[in-house]
């Protein structure tokens, strides 16, 4: 990958059989889970600012760069759930 450090395990062996590949991408099923939560945090709690991480952007920009076709793909996906 054009970025180092995306295969790199920070804890090993905790999340050694947490991969977020799969035959087509990244999973999304994780970035469903985030959103959700955070609708659930913003409903329930109404803060002010809440900021959410979305590791399949992070994650394909790594991997392409940060304006490669597939980190955009990833923002646009990321978008248009957000908004619905």
């Amino acid at each position: 990958p054009p970025f180092s450090g995306t295969d790199v395990r920070i804890f090993p062996p905790f999340f050694a059989g947490d991969r977020m590949y799969r035959q087509h991408g990244r999973d999304w099923r994780k970035d469903i889970w985030v959103m959700n939560s955070a609708i659930y945090l913003y409903e329930e709690c109404r803060p002010d600012l809440l900021l959410v991480h979305f590791a399949s952007i992070d994650g394909m920009s790594h991997d392409h760069g940060p304006l490669s076709e597939e980190a955009l793909k990833a923002v646009e996906t990321v978008d248009t759930a957000v908004r619905t």
